[in-house]
C-alpha cells in the first residue's frame, strides 16, 4: 500500500512543478533572445516585473507563512537600492560586488528593525513596521547629494563581467592599431573595437557593429597621476 501511494504521488509532484520550471526556463532564455531581436524595452519591463515579484515573494513569507502583517518591506528594498547607489558613486562597477553588498546591508537593516518590531504584537506590530519604513524614507530623501526627492539615476549598469576589453590583437598590415571587443556597461552590449594610439597619453577607441564605417569614436586619456608615475 505504501509503495503504491508513493508511486502514484511521484508523477503528480512532477506535474505540479512542471509549470514553475517552464516559467523559470522561459525567463532565463528571454534576455539573450530578446537582445538578439532588439527588444531592449521588453527586457527592461520584465526586469522591473521581477523586482516587484521579488518583493511580493518576500512579503508572502512573513504574511502568508508567518501570519504577521508588515508594512515596512519598501524600506528594505530602499536600503538595498541605495547601497548600490553608494557603491556606484564610489567607483565600483562589478555587479558581483554591488549585489551581495546590497543584500547584506538590507539584511542587516532587517535584523535590527526586526529585533525591535518582533517585541510587539497585533496592530502595534503593523504600526511600528510602517514607522520604520517612513523613517528610512525620510533618511533617503534627506540625501541631497544622491537626488533627494528626485531619486538617483545610475550612470551605467553594474557589469556582470570583470573584463571590459577582450580579444585584443594587432591589426593586419603592421599598423599600430589593435582590434578586439569592448563591453558597454550603459546598455550591457558587446561591440567590436579598434584601438589606435594618438597623441602621447591618448588612445582613439572606435566601437562598431558589423561595418567600422558606422560606429562611435572616443578619446581615452591616461590620468595625470599615472602620467607622472610613468606607467
Amino acid at each position: 500500500m505504501q509503495a503504491t501511494l508513493s508511486s502514484s504521488t511521484f508523477p503528480s509532484r512532477w506535474k505540479s512543478a512542471a509549470w514553475p520550471l517552464a516559467i523559470l526556463l522561459a525567463l532565463a532564455l528571454f534576455p539573450p533572445i530578446a537582445a538578439a531581436l532588439g527588444l531592449d524595452f521588453y527586457i527592461g519591463f520584465v526586469r522591473r516585473v521581477l523586482v516587484v515579484a521579488l518583493a511580493a515573494a518576500s512579503l508572502n513569507f512573513i504574511m502568508g507563512f508567518g501570519g504577521m502583517v508588515a508594512l515596512g518591506h519598501a524600506g528594505f528594498m530602499g536600503v538595498g537600492a541605495y547601497a548600490v547607489v553608494l557603491l556606484s558613486d564610489a567607483g565600483f562597477v562589478s555587479a558581483w560586488v554591488m549585489w551581495p553588498a546590497a543584500a547584506l546591508l538590507a539584511a542587516f537593516a532587517a535584523l535590527v528593525i526586526g529585533s525591535i518590531s518582533l517585541r510587539t504584537k497585533g496592530v502595534y506590530f503593523i504600526m511600528i513596521t510602517l514607522a520604520f519604513a517612513q523613517m528610512l524614507y525620510f533618511v533617503f530623501v534627506s540625501l541631497r547629494s544622491y537626488g533627494g526627492d528626485d531619486g538617483y539615476t545610475l550612470m551605467a549598469r553594474p557589469a556582470l563581467g570583470m573584463i571590459l576589453l577582450s580579444g585584443l590583437r594587432p591589426a593586419d598590415g603592421g599598423s599600430s592599431e589593435y582590434q578586439g571587443e569592448i563591453y558597454n556597461r550603459e546598455n550591457a552590449k558587446t561591440y567590436r573595437v579598434n584601438l589606435t594610439p594618438a597623441e602621447p597619453e591618448q588612445l582613439l577607441v572606435h566601437a562598431y557593429v558589423g561595418i567600422p564605417l558606422f560606429g562611435k569614436t572616443q578619446v581615452w586619456r591616461r590620468p595625470a597621476a599615472e602620467q607622472g608615475s610613468g606607467q
